[in-house]
């Protein structure tokens, strides 16, 4: 959106319209020219005239390093090409880092490709949570544990019947998720299906046994859901799924290794972008 003076451009990042405003002087050209011909000498009102100014609304951080990456790339590139018009080198004026290509993933990373492994294992955890949870307080409260016990089923029997019912429809539920997340959203996979195939069930499985858990610890589908629901934020926080584990405090570290997700997390995102296969210290810790 173009502005015809400062004052509209700024009023437009206080008002929240825009997320920043970039503000170029009327001589900047001129100014820049005699910027890079007398960089030594160079008047301070050159100096000042040749500069952008970029006022930012950061109350989005991944917007606000998103915009501010994107300039510095821009600039950069736009200071290429009008030094190889003026066949000068551009390297006489570029910062001395030398970007290669990444080891692993993208050369522009993205934030779907960092969060999407926790959240496929977490979608996974919790539909399998919710779908166990009530699941054996339904037969207690009905009575129908205590009639089947009479007959003669014994307890191993019944956990059995549940596991195996339970199971075929987490792993429908599996299917779909991953359906979803790789013929859908096209999520990046440099790595073995067979594994993540793998790993995606034994963390339903890990779910199906979290929510029998909670089913045998309470009395009431009220309480199962409160537990089931309040223990989904300090997985998800605490996962490293959407806050990397590095960035946390230690005594929370010591907390995320204990947590169900964390390992899983980092293995299927090694194995989704960087391809790693199951000898892999990262990916086996996982499983």
């Amino acid at each position: 959106m173009y502005y015809e003076t400062d004052y509209q451009a700024t009023e437009s990042v206080l008002k929240g319209k825009t997320y920043a405003s970039i503000i170029i002087r009327s001589n900047y050209t001129k100014a820049l020219q005699a910027r890079i011909a007398d960089w030594r000498d160079a008047y301070s009102w050159d100096i000042t005239a040749s500069e952008i100014d970029v006022l930012r609304d950061v109350t989005s951080k991944d917007i606000a390093t998103f915009l501010k990456l994107f300039l510095y790339d821009s600039f950069q590139h736009f200071l290429h090409d009008y030094l190889v018009s003026c066949n000068i080198s551009p390297q006489a004026v570029s910062i001395p880092l030398q970007w290669k290509q990444p080891v692993y993933g993208l050369r522009y990373p993205n934030f779907t490709d960092f969060i999407n492994p926790g959240m496929i294992l977490t979608t996974i955890f919790f539909l399998a949570v919710a779908l166990t949870a009530g699941a054996m307080l339904n037969q207690r409260n009905q009575g129908s544990t205590e009639r089947a016990l009479v007959i003669g089923v014994t307890p191993l029997e019944l956990l059995l019947t549940h596991i195996i019912c339970q199971f075929i429809i987490m792993m429908i539920q599996m299917v779909i998720v991953l359906i979803c997340a790789f013929a859908i959203f096209k999520l990046t996979m440099n790595g073995s299906y067979f594994l993540l195939i793998a790993l995606s069930l034994l963390t339903g499985f890990c779910g199906m046994c979290f929510g029998f858990t909670i089913s045998c610890a309470v009395d009431s589908e009220r309480m199962a859901t409160y537990i089931a629901m309040g223990s989904f934020f300090p997985l998800v926080m605490l996962s490293g799924i959407v806050w990397p584990i590095e960035g946390m405090h230690y005594v929370l570290q010591l907390c995320s290794f204990l947590l169900p997700l964390t390992k899983a997390t980092e293995s299927m995102r090694s194995i989704l972008q960087r391809g790693w296969g199951i000898t892999s210290e990262v990916v086996y810790m996982g499983f």
